[in-house]
């Protein structure tokens, strides 16, 4: 399967937004949880940290696809190389059977 740009695009936007979503809330943190220490921050910071892990996976699922595509595109390329070397090969040993034809044809005419 082959992440089109647009699709790469749209996924990396994503990430960018829920990430400057949480960096606004890792700064609203830093002006009110110092001073006040509300109750509610540890479960504000887990629900941070829990913000960051999605992130983090979407990201890793980013990098898989991409690993498999370029995976997939050198397998291709082997593929491709390995056809352009045996034909080339071919047409070296057609050459030369051909060259080899006409070596003995010359030796099996008679002298004059």
């Amino acid at each position: 399967m082959s992440i089109t740009p647009v699709e790469l695009e749209n996924r990396l936007l994503t990430v960018w937004e829920k990430t400057a979503k949480l960096e606004l809330s890792v700064y609203d943190a830093m002006d009110w949880f110092v001073e006040t220490r509300p109750i509610s921050a540890p479960g504000d910071l887990r629900k941070m940290a829990d913000g960051y892990l999605e992130i983090a996976c979407e990201l890793d699922a980013i990098s898989r696809d991409l690993e498999a595509e370029v995976r997939t595109t050198q397998q291709r390329m082997s593929e491709a190389a390995t056809q352009i070397v045996e034909g080339a090969a071919q047409i070296e040993r057609d050459g030369l059977m051909k060259r080899l034809g006409e070596i003995v044809q010359m030796s099996r005419k008679p002298e004059k």
